[in-house]
Parts: structure tokens; sequence; C-alpha cells
């Protein structure tokens, strides 16, 4: 087969190139499914154009290199520049973009995206794990978690937590460090802190949602449940929530980047923690929907911001 060469992103005027990338088994079907800003009308650079970006949505997972040794392998010899202009083009040269365009693919349509794509968009946006979970109004669903905070364990030598609670309707978030793991931490801030806002503000939190990975002293729960105001009750699942791991990697950070501008003690964390999220909150209406979802263009990096 003969060998083709791109020069530049536009270049590629040779038929080898558009069978070479339907090797991978993107066929006409799957360019037309392609989101608009994916789409391209035009000669054959602007159909390569195409078939690169459905290369990137198919394979999110894939870096240039990867890609770079696909195209290779196929007699088709691309330069790292070449590679980036062509997905710059394409609106496909971060992980961002692929997410982004990989969502508006799954909401139009849930069947057309592998479970790889889902996986990718799950990594770099957790709260889309908790796509299925729902909720009409204030106080109707609350998650609840403990997370160990490592890298603030190693600046106080010492095990912390953070203890948190997230409502799924408007986004509000409570929560307080502690050096206990206990359940019983969690169910005084609800008490103390939780029920009375709620309450301020006419409404009533009926349901409480936990992860079993988030929570040890399963005992301790089963005691509480039997305590809980009427009409509330506390659920378990065994999925690892991705709407308060959204918050840890995407929000959490600017409390920190705080506290090390203003050279804050780490050792007493609870008073600017507590004023952060009272001013955090009150920037959103307690009545209005809020997305976590899309909370992911905040930050480019793909790790837990605490980890």
């Amino acid at each position: 087969m003969k060998q083709v060469s791109c020069k530049t992103a536009s270049c590629c005027t040779k038929p080898e190139a558009l069978s070479l990338l339907l090797l991978e088994n993107l066929t006409s079907t799957t360019i037309n499914r392609l989101p608009a800003e994916t789409q391209c009308q035009g000669p054959l650079p602007t159909k390569l154009h195409q078939l690169v970006a459905g290369i990137c949505l198919r394979n999110p997972f894939w870096n240039d290199f990867r890609l770079l040794s696909f195209f290779a392998k196929r007699n088709m010899k691309l330069s790292l520049k070449d590679l980036q202009q062509l997905k710059m083009n394409c609106n496909v040269e971060s992980k961002i973009s692929v997410c982004h365009t990989l969502m508006e693919m799954y909401f139009t349509n849930p069947k057309q995206l592998s479970p790889q794509q889902i996986g990718f968009i799950e990594r770099i946006n957790p709260p889309f794990c908790d796509r299925n979970i729902t909720s009409s109004a204030p106080g109707k669903l609350l998650l609840y978690e403990c997370i160990f905070i490592r890298r603030l364990s190693r600046k106080i030598k010492g095990m912390l937590y953070l203890h948190i609670f997230i409502d799924i309707y408007n986004g509000y978030v409570f929560g307080q460090f502690s050096q206990e793991h206990s359940i019983k931490v969690g169910v005084s801030l609800l008490e103390k802190e939780l029920f009375p806002f709620y309450a301020k503000e006419s409404s009533v939190i009926t349901t409480l949602l936990s992860s079993k990975q988030g929570i040890q002293d399963a005992k301790d729960l089963s005691l509480y449940r039997k305590k809980l105001p009427p009409g509330c009750k506390w659920k378990e699942t065994s999925h690892q929530l991705g709407t308060i791991q959204g918050f840890l990697k995407f929000e959490l950070h600017d409390f920190f980047e705080g506290l090390r501008l203003y050279n804050s003690s780490y050792a007493a964390l609870d008073a600017p923690f507590a004023r952060w999220l009272r001013s955090r909150n009150a920037a959103h209406p307690f009545e209005d929907p809020y997305s976590f979802m899309e909370c992911f263009d905040l930050t480019n990096c793909a790790q837990l911001s605490l980890d």
C-alpha cells in the first residue's frame, strides 16, 4: 500500500488516507453520528478531519503517541504537530473537549456510546457516575460520605477525614473535618447543622444516601436509622458517589489554595472551612437546581485534588 505523508493538516488528498482510517471500522454511519462541531462538509481533507475526530472519540483514552502509532502501522506518516493541528481543527484537542462531545452524544442517544467511552466520561467528570440519581426539590436527596484526606494527614501528621453532605438538587454542601472516621461525626453534623438549616429554609430532609465503601461502622448507622425524624430515611448504595468525588476534584482545591495563599494553619480548619462553605452555598439560590456535571470545566486536572 502506498505511504501517505502529511506535511500539514490539510494536505492529505490521497484516497488511501480514507481507506486506511476506515480499517478501524469507522464507517460513514459512524461519521454521521458525530456532533455538529465535528461535522464538516467538503473535499477529502475535511473528511480526514472527520475521521480523526471519529478515532479520538471512539478511543478517548488514547494519547497522541498511541494515535501516531495507529497511523504509522497503516503507512500514514503524521508528525506530532500535524496530529495536534488536526485535533484542534476538530475540537478534540484535549480530554475536556472530548468529554464535552461524548457527553453531548450520550444525552442525544445513550446507546451510541461504548462502555469505554462511558468510563472515560466518568473518569474525567466523576459526577457523571450519578447521572441516574435525581432529586425534585431541596432536601429530597442528600449524599453523604466520609473521605480520608491523605495530603492533609501528612501536613498535620495524623489521620484526617472529611465528613460531607451534598444536596443533589441545589448543590448545597455541608462538611466537617475530623480525626474520627466514625459516622457519629456525620450524624452530629446532620443534627446540629443540616436539620436546623433546612427547617429555617422551610424545607425538610427526606432521604440520605451513602456509599457502603465510605461507612465502616454499619452497626452505628443501623442504630441511627431508628432515631431519624419521621419521614426521613437513610439508604446505602454499593457504588462510589461521583458527585462527592467531583466536589473534591473541582471545587475543594479552591479552599486549600486560599489557605496556602494566606499562610493559614492546617491545624484549625473548622472555622475557615465553615465560612468558605457558607459563602459557596450563598452564591447559589437554595430553590434553584444545580448541576455538578457542569463543574468539570473549572479545571483540567484529571486527578483528585487532595490525593
